[in-house]
């Protein structure tokens, strides 16, 4: 029998973000059209990584520019292939009535694991992995108990991060902070949960 892992508390995941204040400043790269973009994205995927891989207990350096916007195109890529596939499906089942139902299902359920995928594909480095349904699917079906209490930590985050942007001049750290939180906890989950089973 698999002994229970120990997950990141919200505590933790909150103060994750800070363990290098400055480093939440990366997040402005989004202001450069499309580039900065694409580079920030593949630092999402660093950090991500830096978390599955316990290279570090902070998020991790920048790193280089070009490094990053490659790691970012993979992401961008991850997320262009999921378009087609969901817009080609839902163009079968404008034709379809009997499919409306359960595309609709598949496309919650694959947003719901959308964050286990590009984790996976932060891991692995491979739009194969992003797109490994089976694998995502077989993670979240034997740790179902912990998976739902990893997404109402979530939402306890974002009501937290909410709150904190309340003085408006805070949101150039609560913001940064909120996306660096949330992948902390799904790439935690994500490292404890794939574990083998005992």
């Amino acid at each position: 029998m698999k002994k229970e892992a120990k997950y990141a508390t919200i505590t933790e995941a909150a103060r994750y973000p800070f363990k290098r204040i400055w480093r939440l400043f990366y997040a402005f790269w989004v202001f450069i059209p499309i580039f900065g973009i694409i580079v920030f994205m593949g630092y999402l995927l660093k950090l991500i990584r830096s978390v599955v891989k316990e290279t570090d207990d902070e998020p991790p350096a920048f790193g280089k520019i070009m490094s990053n916007f490659y790691l970012g195109l993979n992401f961008l890529f991850f997320f262009v292939i999921y378009f087609i596939i969901m817009g080609v499906l839902g163009y079968i089942t404008s034709y379809v009535s009997l499919l409306i139902w359960p595309f609709m299902l598949f496309s919650i359920y694959v947003n719901l694991i959308m964050p286990i995928l590009y984790t996976q594909l932060a891991e692995k480095r491979k739009l194969s992995a992003g797109i490994n349904l089976i694998l995502a699917t077989k993670i979240i079906r034997y740790n179902l108990k912990a998976f739902i209490i990893m997404m109402l930590k979530q939402i306890a985050l974002l009501f937290i991060w909410a709150f904190a942007s309340l003085p408006i001049i805070t949101i150039i750290f609560s913001i940064p902070a909120m996306l660096y939180s949330a992948n902390y906890l799904f790439a935690d989950f994500y490292k404890k949960a794939k574990k083998p089973r005992r």
